[in-house]
């Protein structure tokens, strides 16, 4: 039987991958994407993945400077994409 990764496991594999901006701009991107979201079923799994991703994000005490910029610009799209859909 094949384990399920969560979506806060590839936001972490992205994260540490040396080409981070990339992944987690693509992860991101197309979970607030039209396709992405296009019936109710998919705008509420988008929506539960991007609250998992920023509680995470959130929880991040991130040492690396330019790191640390990228993911609130990241948090930033996040929370305007979720407070735009309330």
């Amino acid at each position: 039987m094949q384990m399920q990764r969560s979506i806060v496991d590839l936001f972490e594999d992205a994260l540490s991958s040396e080409d981070y901006r990339f992944k987690i701009s693509f992860l991101v991107g197309g979970l607030v994407s039209y396709e992405s979201n296009d019936t109710a079923e998919k705008q509420a799994q988008s929506t539960k993945y991007l609250e998992e991703i920023l509680a995470y994000i959130t929880s991040l005490n991130e040492n690396d400077s330019e790191k640390s910029e990228f993911i609130h610009h990241i948090k930033g799209t996040i929370e305007r994409y979720l407070n735009w859909e309330e």
